[in-house]
């Protein structure tokens, strides 16, 4: 019995068709070869095959800056976010001062400028219970020669009789100052100072 020998249109149909599987297998694979680990596949329903999509940056939120400008923008100018001004700090100021003795009134005064976060203190304490305390405390001090306060007691004050802690605090804080040594003769001095809250 004869065989029949494939005639070599049909021999190159068949490896036509072996070579396409090949290709295509060939191709699979580059394509899994390419792949990352962790890179999302996307199957595209048009083509049915397999595609390999890129990441999109998701973008970060717009900051307080961004968003302020963009607002001015669209109408039509800047507007500047509204700050708060803090409070004025209480006022404590000297008034003209009355020294009876041999020291420079001036060299007084710079030392009373020194302390005056004291007096301050203890106005401070009385704006605690009453934010609207102001008036004028004045203090008679006597200075020794050797430049030590002797004595130190409240002369005079404006302030309401339930708020004369300040006034005596203001006093005590006075009688602990340092001054200069005068020529043998105690100096007495009557320092007015000046309360007023801040605005």
């Amino acid at each position: 019995m004869n065989t029949p020998v494939p005639s070599r249109s049909s021999t190159s149909a068949f490896t036509v068709a072996i070579v396409g599987i090949a290709g295509a297998v060939a191709g699979s694979l580059a394509v899994w070869t390419a792949l990352a680990p962790g890179e999302p596949i996307v199957v595209d329903q048009t083509c049915r095959c397999e595609c390999i999509t890129e990441a999109v940056p998701t973008p970060a939120p717009p900051t307080l800056a961004e968003v302020v400008r963009s607002s001015a923008q669209e109408n039509g100018g800047p507007h500047p976010v509204a700050e708060k001004t803090p409070p004025a700090p209480p006022r404590v100021r000297q008034a003209k001062a009355e020294v009876v003795g041999p020291l420079d009134r001036d060299i007084i005064r710079r030392i009373v400028r020194a302390h005056i976060n004291e007096v301050r203190h203890c106005y401070n304490q009385g704006l605690s219970t009453d934010p609207e305390l102001s008036g004028r405390v004045a203090v008679q001090f006597t200075i020794g020669s050797g430049g030590k306060v002797l004595e130190s007691v409240v002369a005079s004050s404006t302030l309401d009789e339930d708020d004369d802690a300040v006034a005596s605090c203001t006093a005590n804080a006075v009688k602990r100052w340092k001054f200069p040594k005068s020529e043998g003769e105690a100096v007495v001095v009557t320092y007015p100072f000046v309360l007023t809250p801040g605005d």
